[in-house]
C-alpha cells in the first residue's frame, strides 16, 4: 500500500466523520425498513388495530422518505468538493453514473420473479412481468440522483442549484394528488408509467416520493453554506424550529381533512411535509447527539454506509425461493405475532449489518480486492441467469 493511497483514504475517512450525524440517521433508516419488510411480510392481520402496530408503522413508515432524504443530501455533500469534475465527463461523472446504474440493476434485480431467464420466458406470468416494473425505493431514489446530478452539471452556482432543488421538490409533489388516479400507460409505455403513481402496483413513485430526493439535497445546499459561515448551530436551531411547526401544523390539518372522503393522504403535500418535518426533527437530534457526545463511528454507523448491500441482501433472504424452492415470505407470511416480528428483525439485521461491517472493512483495507469481488460477482449472476 503506498503512501498515498494511505493519504487519500485517511482524508476520506475525515470528510465521513464530518457527517457522521447523516450517517446514524441512515443507518437507523435502514434498519427501520428492514423492519419494514419484515413486519409487512410476517406479521398476522389479527394485530393490524392494536395501537401498538399504528405507532410501530407510523415509525417504520418514516424509513423510507428519510432514506430518499439522506440520499439527496450525501450526493450534494460527497459531490460538493469536485464540480469541476462533475462537470466534465471525467472518471468521477462516470463513478456516480455507474453507481445509478448500479442501483437501478439492483432494483429491478429484487423484483425477478425467477433467478433464471429461460424460467421467466416460459413459466412467468402476466402478473409477474407487470411486477418486474413496479417502482420502489431504489428505482426512485436512483431516478432522483439521476436528475440530481443532471441538474448540477448544468448549473454553475449554487444559487442557481439552490433554486433548481427546491423547484424540483415542488414539482414532485404538488401535482402528486392531481396525477395520482391518471392511468399513464394509456400514454405511455408500462415500465414508465410506473413511475408516476401507484395505479399499477408502484410502492414508491416518483409523484410525490422523489420530492424528499430533492428536499434532501436542498437541506444539504444550505447545510454546507452554513458551515462555510461558522452558522452550524444556528442552521439546526432553524430546522429544529421549522420541523416542529411543520409537523404540528401538518398533524392538525390531517386530522380535520382525513375525515372526508375526497382526502388522500399519501399523495397529499400535507404528507409530505410532515414527514419531513420529523425527519429533519431527527437529523437535528443525530447531530445534537455527535455534538455532545463527541463519539466517534462505531459498528451500527460504519454497516449503515453499505446501505445498498444491506437492502438487496435482506430482501433476498425473505423473498427469494431458496428454501426447497419456496421463500419465508410464503412458507411464514402472515402468521407471526409482533414480539416474534420484532426478534425476527433483530436477528436479520445483526445478521445483514455484521455482512456490510465486514464488507465495508474489505473496501477500506483492500479496494483493489473488493472491487473484484464486486464485478465478479456482479458478472456472474448475470451470466448464471442468462444461461441458467
Amino acid at each position: 500500500m503506498t503512501e498515498g493511497s494511505t493519504s487519500n483514504r485517511s482524508f476520506l475517512m475525515f470528510l465521513r466523520n464530518r457527517y457522521l450525524f447523516v450517517d446514524l440517521l441512515r443507518a437507523a433508516a435502514l434498519s427501520a425498513m428492514t423492519g419494514m419488510t419484515v413486519f409487512n411480510t410476517f406479521l398476522s392481520p389479527d394485530y393490524n388495530g392494536e395501537f401498538f402496530f399504528r405507532l410501530l408503522h407510523y415509525a417504520i413508515s418514516l424509513a423510507a422518505p428519510a432514506f430518499m432524504v439522506i440520499s439527496g443530501f450525501v450526493f450534494v455533500v460527497s459531490s460538493q468538493g469536485r464540480l469541476d469534475e462533475l462537470r466534465r465527463f471525467s472518471g468521477y461523472s462516470r463513478h456516480k453514473l455507474w453507481r445509478i446504474a448500479l442501483i437501478l440493476l439492483v432494483a429491478y434485480s429484487i423484483h425477478l420473479p425467477f433467478f433464471s431467464f429461460r424460467t421467466m420466458l416460459t413459466q412467468a406470468s402476466p402478473s409477474d412481468i407487470k411486477n418486474i416494473y413496479n417502482v420502489d425505493v431504489l428505482q426512485c431514489i436512483a431516478a432522483g440522483l439521476l436528475i440530481l446530478l443532471a441538474g448540477r452539471r448544468l448549473t454553475k452556482s449554487d444559487r442557481i442549484f439552490r433554486f433548481f432543488t427546491i423547484t424540483m421538490s415542488l414539482v414532485f409533489t404538488l401535482p402528486a394528488p392531481f396525477l395520482w388516479n391518471t392511468d399513464f400507460s394509456r400514454f405511455i409505455p408500462l415500465p414508465l408509467a410506473c413511475y408516476f403513481n401507484e395505479i399499477h402496483g408502484s410502492h414508491f413513485p416518483l409523484f410525490p416520493w422523489a420530492g424528499f430526493i430533492f428536499a434532501g439535497a436542498t437541506l444539504a445546499v444550505y447545510y454546507l453554506k452554513a458551515r462555510e459561515t461558522f452558522n452550524e448551530k444556528d442552521f439546526i436551531r432553524k430546522l429544529s424550529i421549522f420541523g416542529i411547526t411543520s409537523y404540528l401544523i401538518c398533524f392538525i390539518i390531517i386530522s380535520v381533512v382525513n375525515r372526508y372522503a375526497w382526502f388522500q393522504l399519501d399523495p397529499s403535500p400535507l404528507f409530505f411535509l410532515e414527514r419531513f418535518g420529523v425527519i429533519t426533527l431527527l437529523l437535528c437530534a443525530c447531530w445534537l447527539y455527535y455534538r455532545r457526545t463527541g463519539a466517534e463511528a462505531g459498528f451500527f454507523v460504519d454497516a449503515g454506509r453499505q446501505s445498498l448491500v444491506v437492502y438487496w441482501l435482506h430482501l433476498q433472504i425473505i423473498t427469494s425461493r431458496l428454501w426447497n424452492g419456496r421463500s419465508l415470505s410464503a412458507i411464514a407470511g402472515g402468521t407471526l405475532g409482533i414480539a416474534e416480528c420484532l426478534i425476527a428483525t433483530f436477528i436479520l439485521l445483526a445478521a445483514m449489518m455484521t455482512t456490510a461491517h465486514v464488507w465495508g472493512i474489505i473496501k477500506q483495507d483492500n479496494p483493489g480486492l473488493a472491487k473484484k469481488i464486486f464485478l465478479t460477482t456482479i458478472c456472474g449472476s448475470v451470466i448464471l441467469f442468462l444461461i441458467r
